[in-house]
């Protein structure tokens, strides 16, 4: 047995209970401070907890606490220990925002947006902790409150790229999808390598349509050796919603080998990781839907559906039901939707979708003017209601819906593209030049297809010719004819143009090609008689002005 000097007695006499707790705390708190430096966090949190049943009202070790649980995905626990700082210290930022994200974790948003709206001022005096606020705030769809939150992380380090890749998520969702598109490339050019900014970054300009640049970034993110089960999911998850809002409004599959290949790939790395098998069964069969796979898309739908109940499922279900011409399963799948969710946009507009097959253009109508009614923001409705306008021949109505749409999502090159010929049917010259300008741009911009572009530059030069303006149609024709279009009609009326401005030789080349393609065509041979005539003509005209 240790003695104790009778000198001492006093000293020992002075240490109270109270302060041997708080020396075993202090002890215990480092040592487990020790294990963190040796990735030990497992018997770390041990001894932290271990500490605090010692020292219950220590803030920072409670917060400290609650972070290495959140690590090890104790979300439950983490919310209590975060929960305990903050009775002791309610101005504690980080344990605030701690206690936010672990209610967020398990579920419990209400508790999430209380613990948001308990955030001090001194928040946003932090690059960090403004951003995950505004992660929060994005999460639960308050999106002024996130766009103002990530605005402060971004005047406080402009050069973050994740920082100004959430804000470009925040602006796809608020404002014009050019804007975001912008924020998106300035993300990747602070950080290109980083795969939270590839992933977001990529997912915003596949929502603004500028898909080459988001298939490359979204390809660098699946490709990476830290692409981690959520990464996979949401590149995976996007790509699939993306092309289901396209076959909304979008007949044909356009979507480049490229893109269906990447989709492929981000599901198979997805399920290596993924332990939640019906997750993957869905959204697997999602994109063989998306392949028109009917046959083993929808059984695993109807399994999903039976199994999760969820809209975007019978939505999609909906969808491949329609597809395949069960319009009355497609109508059934859609109301179940509608029975629970009335205000769900995506099942009206998939109700209009099977109205049109039916021919009920009353009831498509009806279906969608419902969905804009809800949400007057949604570009696709407006669009879907510009098409079904034309098919009636209310040519007025049909612009003003078009229009409409191209002022929420103006990067829709194929909206450009309609409205401009609505706009040449009516005699607006002027205006049919603008939106064909801008589909030609923009599909170039876009890396569209190469038939697409080469598509929207004849329409273009054909818009430029009838407005009289031949050096902007050869301009146009030739960039076709560049590209490899080489039909007899473009030729000769590439031809047609170089004549107007008296360059015969070009005319005589352009003539000349499809007379060696196609040598029964009359057309082209005709043109290739009348150049040297009008050469001839312009000589005589030379000379005798000299």
């Amino acid at each position: 047995m240790r003695m104790i000097h009778f000198s001492a007695l006093p000293i020992y006499q002075r240490v109270t209970t109270t302060q041997f707790k708080s020396l075993r705390a202090s002890y215990l708190a480092r040592a487990g401070d020790a294990l963190i430096g040796q990735k030990q966090k497992a018997k770390a949190t041990a001894l932290w907890q271990k500490a605090l049943l010692e020292d219950p009202q220590n803030s920072t070790l409670q917060k400290k606490l609650g972070e290495v649980l959140m690590v090890q995905d104790r979300y439950k626990e983490a919310s209590t220990a975060f929960e305990s700082a903050i009775e002791v210290d309610s101005e504690n930022t980080n344990a605030v925002l701690g206690a936010a994200e672990a209610a967020m974790a398990i579920g419990e948003q209400n508790r999430a947006k209380r613990h948001l709206n308990n955030i001090g001022a001194d928040c946003f005096e932090s690059a960090d902790a403004s951003y995950r606020a505004g992660l929060l705030h994005f999460q639960l769809e308050n999106y002024e409150a996130a766009l103002s939150a990530f605005k402060v992380s971004l005047d406080l380090i402009p050069e973050q790229g994740i920082y100004r890749a959430m804000l470009a998520r925040v602006l796809a969702l608020t404002a014009n999808s050019s804007t975001a598109a912008k924020e998106a490339e300035k993300a990747l050019a602070h950080a290109p390598t980083d795969i939270d900014v590839l992933t977001n970054a990529g997912i915003v300009l596949l929502q603004s349509e500028r898909r080459k640049s988001a298939l490359k970034s979204l390809a660098r993110a699946v490709d990476s050796i830290d692409a981690d089960s959520d990464t996979l999911m949401s590149i995976s998850t996007e790509l699939v919603r993306s092309q289901e809002r396209r076959r909304l409004y979008e007949r044909n599959d356009l979507r480049s080998d490229e893109e269906r290949k990447l989709i492929a790939m981000a599901l198979e790395r997805w399920g290596k990781l993924e332990s939640n098998a019906m997750a993957m069964q869905e959204w697997l069969a999602r994109a063989q839907s998306l392949v028109g796979d009917m046959d083993t898309a929808i059984p695993a739908l109807e399994l999903a559906a039976s199994q999760t109940a969820s809209a975007e499922i019978y939505c999609s279900l909906a969808a491949s039901y329609r597809i395949s011409g069960q319009l009355d399963k497609a109508e059934q799948a859609a109301r179940w939707v509608l029975d629970r969710y009335p205000d769900n946009t995506n099942a009206l507009l998939e109700i209009s979708n099977i109205y049109s097959i039916r021919k009920d253009y009353d009831g498509q109508v009806q279906s969608i003017e419902r969905a804009i009614s809800i949400d007057p923001y949604n570009a696709i409705a407006q669009y879907m209601l510009g098409k079904i306008n034309i098919l009636l021949e209310n040519v007025e109505d049909a612009r003003t819906a078009i229009e409409r749409a191209l002022q929420i999502e103006p990067e829709h090159s194929s909206w450009h593209f309609q409205l401009g010929t609505l706009c040449r049917e009516q005699g607006e010259t002027d205006a049919a030049l603008s939106h064909f300008h801008k589909a030609v741009q923009l599909s170039s911009e876009q890396q569209l297809e190469e038939s697409i572009v080469i598509n929207y530059q004849i329409e273009l030069a054909r818009a430029y010719s009838a407005d009289g303006d031949a050096t902007a149609a050869r301009e146009q024709y030739d960039a076709a004819l560049t590209n490899g279009h080489i039909e007899a009609d473009l030729q000769i009326e590439a031809g047609k143009v170089c004549m107007q401005l008296g360059d015969v030789s070009a005319a005589m080349t352009r003539y000349e090609q499809p007379t060696k393609l196609f040598p029964g065509d009359i057309e082209p041979l005709v043109g290739v008689l009348k150049t040297p005539l009008c050469f001839s003509k312009i000589q005589i005209n030379q000379n005798l002005m000299l």
